[in-house]
């Protein structure tokens, strides 16, 4: 006779961490790189996940609103590990990180940021031109 193994917390922890990373695993490991790199962003974004959702998830949250809590907890998970990375360009990177991986909008990434609404949609435009214009002379005929 084959005996069942009775699910513990961890079992159920490992269930919802899974489900959470299937759904939205991609746009936050994106967001995590952009953040902090490549090296810490896997363990990041688990350690985000256990911490918010340890044991379900809650049933009165769409995907995107799990998406959004997740990215701006993740923001704030990774934001002391980013010193360094204050220059203009970099901002702008993480802006749209988090307006596009975390599906916030620009009131949201200003108010992460600490930075004014309008600065945000001027950082936004600035970097969708930059890579407007750059993968353009990539394509263009040599």
């Amino acid at each position: 006779m084959v005996s069942r193994r009775s699910r513990g917390p961890g079992d159920r922890q490992n269930s919802v961490a899974s489900a959470i990373v299937d759904q939205h695993g991609t746009a936050l490991l994106s967001l995590a790189v952009a953040l902090i790199g490549a090296r810490h962003a896997e363990e990041a974004v688990v350690e985000v996940i256990c911490a918010a959702y340890p044991a379900s998830l809650p049933d009165r949250l769409a995907p995107t609103e799990v998406r959004q809590e997740l990215a701006q907890r993740l923001y704030l998970h990774c934001d002391s590990q980013a010193s360094g990375r204050n220059s203009e360009q970099d901002l702008e990177q993480i802006a749209l990180a988090l307006a596009y991986c975390g599906q916030l909008d620009y009131r949201v990434v200003a108010n992460l940021l600490e930075v004014q609404p309008e600065t945000v949609v001027r950082m936004l435009n600035s970097t969708l031109r930059r890579e407007a214009s750059s993968a353009a002379t990539r394509r263009a005929p040599r």
